[in-house]
This record gives structure tokens, sequence and C-alpha cells, in this order.
């Protein structure tokens, strides 16, 4: 997406940083500075099929990625969207259905209770 925003001159868009992917290590540590006690963090990959076979990729980013096409004219959203899409039917489409490539990060955190005399 952010390739294709850059490529229609979309640079305001493209330098959206809009998602945040932090690291199984940054996140516990963000918990573990807040006097959280981790006793479990996953990194998993969860592959997901989306519902349109025909729009799947389109469909997804107008859904979580909308804030990307703010300011920019329809007709133009559509032609950065199909690109999008078609520069990932290699890795995420297959068997005549689009798969989302999501990693989830599962984290067990406690924070202990103080201590009241």
């Amino acid at each position: 997406l952010r390739n294709q925003l850059l490529a229609h001159a979309y640079d305001k868009q493209a330098s959206l940083n809009y998602w945040y992917f932090p690291s199984v290590g940054t996140y516990t540590s963000l918990l573990e500075n807040t006097g959280f006690i981790v006793q479990l963090a996953q990194y998993y990959h969860r592959e997901t099929e989306l519902e349109d076979a025909k729009n799947g990729i389109k469909d997804w980013l107008l859904m979580f990625g909308g804030a990307f096409f703010n300011g920019i004219p329809s007709a133009h959203r559509e032609h950065i969207l199909q690109a999008t899409q078609d520069s990932l039917k290699e890795t995420n489409y297959r068997h005549g259905k689009w798969f989302a490539d999501y990693k989830r990060l599962r984290i067990v955190a406690v924070k202990p209770l103080r201590n009241i005399d």
C-alpha cells in the first residue's frame, strides 16, 4: 500500500504511521516497566481467510486502513486499492481465496497486589 501511495504521489498518506507492530521483547518490556509480571509471551502466525474472493485485500484495506485514503479522490483510491491487491496475489491468494497474513502476540501478564500493612 505504501509503495502504491508513493507511486501516485500521495507522500503524506504513505508516511502515515497508523499501525503499531511491537516485537515480543518490546511489548513485554513495556508491561514489565509498568509493574506487570509477564508469565507467557507468544508470537504466532495466524493467516486468515478473507470473505470476498474477488476483493478481499481491497475490502480489508478499506476496513482497517481507511485513514491511508483520506484526501484521495475515489477514482485514485480504487486504482491504488486494485494495484495493491494485484501486487499481493502471488503471496496472499490461493485456491480462489484471499488471505490476510496476520501475525499475533499472545501475552499473559499479572500485576501483583501491593502489600497493605
